[in-house]
């Protein structure tokens, strides 16, 4: 009766900390993204702006099935708000490679082609940003959005690698 007891108690046991290892195993395997926390204006000319946002993986496995979307939304006295989407630039893409030190193909450089009369940046406009992706393995999802303001765009350029700090272009 005790030995039936014992081997109870150690399977018990056994289940509680296999079930603790496998989901810290999902956890740690989860997306990672990170987003910029500022738009940067490339390029500018009387009709357009060339517009970018940096996203990192910061997961050390290639992500899958990438979608983003960028949003001009107006937002109105009366509580409303009118939305638009903008295409990007490119096509989208499909992977997205795993942080590794050797290369910085984990950052890719998202492009937008803004035309300025139909979507002027005014104290009422935000852009929203948001991306979803899968880990391949765990099959996990992660939906991340940032909304960009009009302090929130800045003229210049995305520091490489890991960072997405930007360096400030200064007019001429």
């Amino acid at each position: 009766m005790l030995d039936l007891l014992e081997q109870m108690i150690s399977s018990v046991v056994t289940g509680i900390i296999a079930s603790i290892v496998f989901y810290f195993v999902l956890y740690l395997i989860k997306p990672r993204i990170k987003l910029s926390d500022v738009m940067c204006i490339d390029s500018e000319s009387d009709k357009y702006k060339i517009m970018k946002i940096k996203v990192v993986n910061l997961s050390h496995s290639m992500l899958m099935n990438i979608n983003y979307t960028l949003h001009y939304c107006v937002d109105y006295e009366d509580g409303l708000t009118d939305v638009t989407e903008i295409p990007p630039k490119k096509p989208p893409l499909s992977t997205f490679a795993k942080y590794t030190r050797k290369n910085t193909d984990y950052a890719i450089r998202i492009t937008y082609k803004i035309p300025n009369d139909s979507f002027p940046l005014r104290d009422n406009v935000k852009l929203v940003f948001t991306i979803q992706t899968t880990h391949p393995i765990s099959n996990t999802s992660k939906c991340v959005g940032k909304d960009y303001r009009k302090d929130d765009i800045k003229r210049g350029t995305f520091e490489s690698g890991r960072s997405t700090k930007f360096i400030l272009r200064r007019e001429a």
